[in-house]
C-alpha cells in the first residue's frame, strides 16, 4: 500500500526516485493535506469553463431579446402602417362613390335640359311650319278671287260688243273696263309680287329658325359631348381609383406577409429561447447532482465518443459541460421529481 501511494506521488510530482521503506513513510506522513486532495484543478478548469458558456449563453439570450425587442417595434410599426392604409382605403372608397352619386345627379340634370331643349325646338319648328301653311292658304284663297273677278269683265266686254242700240255708252264702257282691267292686273301683280315677297320672307324666316333649330342642336349635341367627355373622365379617374385602391390592397397584402413572416420568427426566438433556458436547469441541475455525489474521473474515456457526437452550438455546450467528463458518471436515478417543475416552466415557456 505504501509503494502504491509513493508511486502516485511521485506521479503527480513528474519525479521517479527509488527510496526505502522509512523514507517512502516519512515522504508520506510530511505531505501537505493539498497534496493528496485529487481533482481541485480540473473541477476549478471545469467551473471556469462552466462560467464561460454561461456567459455566452447569456449574451445569446440578450441578443435574441433585442431581437425579439426590434422585431415587436417592426410589428408595432407594421401595425400602424396597415391600419392607416385600410384607413386611406375606407376614405377613398367614400369619395369615390360620392362623386359617382355626384356624376350621376349631373348627367341627369343635363340629360333632362337637353330633353327640355329639343322639345322647346321642336315646338317652334311646328309653329313655323304651320305658319308657313297658313300663309300658302292664303295666298291661294286670293289667287282664287283674282280669277273670279276677271271672269265678270270678261262677260261684260262680249256684251257690250253684241249690244247695238247704245254703241258710244259701250265703247266708253269698254275703255272704262279695259282701264278697269289693266288697274286689277296691276293689283293682281302688285299683289302676287308682295304675295311671293311675304312667301320669300316666310322661307327666309323658316331657313333662319331652321337655322337657329340647327344651332340649338348643334350646341345642345356640343354639350352632350362634353358631358359624354365628362362621364368618359370620371370613368378614367375611377379606373385610376380603383388602379391604385388595387395597389395599396396589394401593399396591404405584402406587409401582412412580412408581420407574419416576423411573427413566426419571433414564435421561433421565444421557443429557442425557452429551451435554452430549460437546458440550463437542467444543466444546473445535472452539476449540482453530480457535485453532491462526488463521482471520479472513471468513465470519461469509455463515455465520450458515444454520448457527445452531436450538432449545433448547444448540443455542443452539453458536450463541453458534461460533468462525466470531468469526475464521472452520475447516477441518475433520483433526477425524475427534481425535473418536474423545470418541464412544467419550459411548457410554459411554449
Amino acid at each position: 500500500v505504501i509503494n502504491k501511494f509513493y508511486e502516485i506521488r511521485q506521479g503527480t510530482i513528474g519525479e521517479v526516485e527509488d527510496a526505502s521503506l522509512d523514507d517512502k513513510c516519512a515522504c508520506l506522513l510530511h505531505d501537505p493535506g493539498e497534496m493528496w486532495s485529487f481533482n481541485d484543478s480540473s473541477t476549478a478548469k471545469y467551473i471556469s469553463s462552466l462560467e464561460e458558456e454561461l456567459e455566452r449563453v447569456r449574451s445569446s439570450v440578450d441578443d435574441l431579446r433585442n431581437k425579439l425587442r426590434v422585431g415587436l417595434e417592426i410589428e408595432n410599426h407594421l401595425k400602424k402602417k396597415v391600419r392607416g392604409l385600410e384607413r386611406k382605403k375606407i376614405t377613398s372608397d367614400r369619395m369615390i362613390l360620392d362623386r359617382v352619386t355626384e356624376l350621376r345627379h349631373y348627367h341627369s340634370e343635363h340629360k333632362v335640359q337637353i330633353m327640355n331643349l329639343l322639345d322647346m325646338e321642336k315646338s317652334h319648328i311646328e309653329r313655323f311650319v304651320e305658319l308657313v301653311e297658313e300663309k300658302i292658304r292664303q295666298f291661294d284663297a286670293r289667287g282664287q278671287n283674282v280669277h273670279c273677278v276677271l271672269k265678270p269683265d270678261e262677260y261684260e266686254h262680249v256684251d257690250v260688243h253684241l249690244s247695238t242700240d247704245a254703241e258710244a255708252e259701250l265703247v266708253s264702257k269698254g275703255d272704262m273696263l279695259n282701264l278697269n282691267i289693266a288697274e286689277t292686273k296691276a293689283h293682281a301683280a302688285e299683289a302676287l309680287a308682295q304675295a311671293l315677297q311675304e312667301k320669300r320672307d316666310v322661307l327666309d324666316n323658316i331657313a333662319e329658325s331652321k337655322g337657329d333649330a340647327s344651332e340649338a342642336l348643334a350646341q345642345a349635341l356640343q354639350e352632350k359631348v362634353a358631358t359624354l367627355l365628362l362621364l368618359s373622365q370620371q370613368e378614367e379617374r375611377h379606373l385610376l381609383e380603383k388602379n391604385i385602391n388595387a395597389a395599396l390592397q396589394k401593399k396591404v397584402d405584402e406587409l401582412q406577409r412580412n408581420l407574419l413572416q416576423v411573427t413566426n420568427e419571433k414564435v421561433k426566438a421565444l421557443l429557442e429561447l425557452a429551451q435554452f433556458k430549460r437546458k440550463y436547469q437542467l444543466l444546473q441541475e445535472k452539476i449540482n447532482n453530480e457535485v453532491k455525489q462526488g463521482n471520479v474521473l472513471a468513465e470519461v474515456a469509455d463515455r465520450r465518443i458515444a454520448t457527445y457526437e452531436r450538432d449545433g452550438k448547444l448540443k455542443s455546450l452539453l458536450k463541453k459541460t458534461y460533468l462525466r467528463r470531468w469526475v464521472g458518471a452520475p447516477d441518475t436515478g433520483g433526477n425524475e421529481a427534481e425535473a418536474s417543475p423545470n418541464s412544467m416552466d419550459f411548457v410554459r415557456y411554449q
